[in-house]
Order: structure tokens, then C-alpha cells, then sequence
């Protein structure tokens, strides 16, 4: 029987994630991106990255972090996609003991972020990995791995992507809206003149 938990704050993410790399003998990884703040992030010190079998790791507008491709693959099981022919984008964690499967999935990156600061929702799943919903998991897996636009980068490959990642321009930051100077809380706020009425409604 499949069980699925809904989860909807960073921290039943970070938990889950915990959970699953501790509790599985293989974990599988597809992410679009991937970041460790240098290696200290609690999403990623928690991953035993010894069983890790196959990461999948997209790299798309420099965002993934170097260290994090050069430490999967000092384990011998990475591949990267760096195309621009849409965006590689699945976020999926997969652990396997046997014939139990746990995987975790939905908008978290392997970030800081994904796994902390974000407003993020993820679905942790749990069963016999010869459930169907395991089975399509899995088999994206291997359709990933094999894919002819995953490869298995080398250093010359891995210098340069390090000096596009150094150069990536920064995102741009809005200043947050402000928030209106009278709030309507009641119908008496909009007793008011036409004009006044206008300029209230706008600002809400």
C-alpha cells in the first residue's frame, strides 16, 4: 500500500529528506539544480554520498554549485545535463532497502533554499518499490541516466563550468511592496468622498 504525506513547510522537508538518505541502503537524485553552501548546508551533509548510485544534476544558467558536481562525481556516479533544449528541471529523491521504497518529490531543488528559506511543497511517498507509482519513478530514473544529453562530465568540462558559475550574473531583487497607509477593515473605512474612495481602493 502506498502511503503519501503532503508537506508544505522547509522543515517536514529537511526531515523527510533526513529520514529517507539514513534510512536507505541506495538513493537515487534528479535535481535541476543543486547547492551546498559549501558543503555545510543540512541538506546536504546529511546524504551519505557513498550511497548514492545516480545523480542526476541539471545545470542550467550556472546554477548549480561546482562543489557539489565535483563530490558526486569523486563517487563515480554523476551525470549532468547542460543543454539548453529545455530546461532539466525534476526535484526527485528516491531510497531503496530491498524491496521498500521512500522518495521524496515535488518543487524543492537540492538547495539551501529548497530545503530552508523557500515557500515550498513537497509529497513524500513510502511502499514496495513494485508499486506503479515507484516503478514510473524509477523508470524516469533510468530513462534520465541513459538519456543521450546526461554525460558523465571531465575536468576541462568541470574548469569551465566553474568559470561560468563565478561569472553568473545576479538575479535582480524587487523592494517589497508597501503596504497601503489605511487599511479597510469595515464598511465605515469607505464612507468617504468620491476621490478619496478612489485613491483608497488603489492602494489596496
Amino acid at each position: 500500500m502506498l502511503d503519501v504525506q503532503v508537506l508544505t513547510d522547509p522543515a517536514s522537508s529537511q526531515k523527510a529528506l533526513a529520514a529517507i538518505v539514513t534510512w536507505a541502503k541506495t538513493l537515487d537524485l534528479a535535481y535541476a539544480w543543486a547547492a551546498s553552501a559549501g558543503g555545510t548546508a543540512p541538506h546536504w551533509t546529511v546524504i551519505p554520498l557513498e550511497k548514492v548510485r545516480r545523480a542526476i544534476i541539471g545545470t542550467h544558467f550556472a546554477q548549480t554549485e561546482p562543489l557539489v558536481l565535483r563530490r558526486l562525481l569523486a563517487h563515480g556516479n554523476l551525470r549532468v545535463v547542460a543543454d539548453t533544449g529545455g530546461v532539466f528541471h525534476p526535484k526527485l529523491l528516491i531510497g531503496l532497502v530491498g524491496s521498500e521504497a521512500r522518495a521524496l518529490l515535488g518543487s524543492s531543488n537540492l538547495t539551501p533554499g529548497g530545503f530552508a528559506g523557500n515557500t515550498e511543497a513537497n509529497v513524500l511517498l513510502t511502499g514496495s518499490a513494485s508499486d506503479p507509482a515507484f516503478k514510473q519513478l524509477l523508470a524516469f530514473m533510468d530513462q534520465q541516466w541513459t538519456h543521450p544529453r546526461a554525460f558523465e562530465p571531465d575536468d576541462e568540462w568541470l574548469e569551465e563550468y566553474e568559470q561560468l558559475y563565478e561569472s553568473r550574473p545576479t538575479p535582480p531583487k524587487m523592494r517589497p511592496r508597501k503596504p497601503p497607509s489605511r487599511i479597510v477593515e469595515s464598511g465605515d473605512d469607505l464612507d468617504l468622498e468620491w476621490p478619496a474612495f478612489v485613491e483608497l481602493i488603489s492602494r489596496q
